[in-house]
């Protein structure tokens, strides 16, 4: 009887060792690079190049000497 509670525990071991070093092992296939979004590329300058003439305008607004006025322009312009 002990010896085969210890034979089925020693094949319970070499299993699961072998199915550990076969995970261990085996690598992920790695998935092809994906090529570059032009479009994205091209949004992304766009909304860029938007932003910081909107931060230009901004500063010269508040460094202006009506600065209430050209900030209230701005918000009026967004507005609309």
């Amino acid at each position: 009887m002990t010896e085969s509670v210890s034979i089925a525990l020693v094949t319970m071991v070499a299993v699961i060792a072998a199915i550990l070093g076969i995970k261990r092992n085996s690598k992920k296939a790695q998935s092809p690079k994906l090529p570059p979004n032009k479009a994205a590329k091209v949004a992304r300058e766009a909304a860029k190049k938007e932003f910081d003439d909107n931060i230009k305008a901004l500063n010269r607004a508040v460094e202006g000497d009506s600065a209430a006025n050209d900030l209230a322009d701005l918000g009026n312009k967004r507005k609309r």
